[in-house]
């Protein structure tokens, strides 16, 4: 009976260890998943906060362009056409700014919220610049020569030199009559008479510098050393003579040398910025702006450059004409006639300048200019 006690109770344990649930340790928590709209770092918050300032600092200056258009027109309907010339030159300038800002393939691609047009993204943006360009370049010329032909009138400008010098110096500071003659008075760092005849022929051509007077004092003159003269721009190398005087001699402005024109760069680390009238160099030709403020024009011969060769009206009343090596520019070459007295002669790379670039012989040495992506027209040109 004691031994039936002992199995019955050996028999029970058994039963309940088996009963008796395992203890297994917890499992590791899942990973929260990431929130979906969790904050990006720092430094992306604020390159975005810098992307948009900059789209809103763009979107501003285009709707401050199309305001000072908008004023060009006004003024050209109203014929104050020197007026309506300088707006639009500041238009001009204006619009190359911004292209070039927007259409640095670096810029992060944004939406502009304009007030004039809406939002615009950079595309289209770019497209509308282009055409405001080229609407204030037509405007400008046009205001341009209506005031030059108004004020060649006004000063009865009869003969070509008159009008040369109307055109290069604009209206006079001052008109006075001297021994029977009529001379034009110019005053910026110096002073420069043009006095002609009744006829309309130079007579004599002055330049004298200008003393800058000092305030009267009380007391005896003091002796007072001579002030070292203002450092002037010296007159333009031939090198700049022939940056402009040289289609496409830079980089492209907007990746089209034959309609928004191109950038020079100089040797002492200044550039020359060249900018196309109306919009079409190769036809109506082309202004070249100098590093300290002066600039030079350039006029088609016959309406095309590319076949019958250029003009160049430098600054200084010099001038340069090219003329196309048999009738094709960007074939044959060019021949070019330098003031004082100089030239250069330029012949194409493998017999396509706008493909292979060019090589040009000067007085003080060679130019080599190759086409950047072998597409001078759209890239432009790497001289050296």
């Amino acid at each position: 009976m004691l031994r039936h006690g002992w199995i019955a109770l050996l028999c029970a344990a058994c039963v309940v260890r088996v009963a008796t649930p395992f203890h297994l340790p917890p499992p590791d928590p899942a990973p929260e998943p990431a929130a979906a709209n969790a904050s990006p770092p720092p430094d992306m918050r604020a390159e975005r906060r810098a992307d948009h300032e900059r789209a809103r600092r763009v979107a501003h200056e285009y709707d401050e362009l199309l305001d000072g258009l908008a004023r060009a027109d006004r003024e050209a309907s109203a014929r104050q056409d020197e007026d309506a010339a300088m707006s639009c030159r500041q238009a001009v300038e204006a619009a190359d700014q911004l292209l070039d800002e927007v259409a640095d393939p670096r810029a992060p691609a944004a939406i502009y919220p304009t007030r004039s047009d809406g939002p615009l993204d950079r595309a289209t943006l770019i497209a509308k610049l282009q055409d405001v360009r080229a609407r204030a370049d037509r405007l400008g010329k046009a205001a341009h020569d209506r005031a030059l032909a108004a004020l060649a009138t006004e000063l009865h400008a009869r003969t070509p030199q008159q009008r040369a010098v109307v055109a290069d110096h604009g209206r006079p500071d001052e008109v006075q009559q001297r021994r029977r003659q009529i001379c034009w008075i110019y005053r910026a760092d110096i002073e420069e008479a043009y006095c002609w005849t009744a006829a309309g022929r130079l007579a004599r051509h002055d330049r004298t510098e200008l003393v800058s007077r000092q305030p009267a004092t009380s007391g005896p003159p003091t002796q007072r050393a001579p002030e070292p003269e203002p450092t002037k721009p010296a007159k333009p190398p031939t090198r700049l003579y022939y940056a402009a005087a040289t289609f496409a001699a830079g980089s492209c402005s907007s990746g089209d040398c034959f309609r928004y024109g191109w950038t020079t760069s100089l040797p002492d680390g200044d550039s020359a910025r060249t900018s196309c009238s109306s919009g079409e160099c190769a036809k109506y030709g082309w202004t070249t702006d100098f590093p300290h403020g002066d600039s030079a024009r350039t006029s088609c011969s016959s309406g095309d450059c590319m076949k019958y060769g250029w003009t160049t009206d430098f600054p200084d009343s010099e001038s340069a004409r090219t003329s196309c090596n048999s009738g094709e520019c960007m074939k044959y070459g060019w021949s070019t006639s330098l003031p004082h007295g100089q030239s250069a002669s330029s012949s194409c790379n493998s017999g396509d300048c706008l493909k292979y670039g060019w090589s040009t012989s000067l007085p003080s040495g060679s130019v080599s200019c190759s086409c950047n992506s072998g597409d001078c027209t759209k890239y432009g040109a790497s001289c050296n």
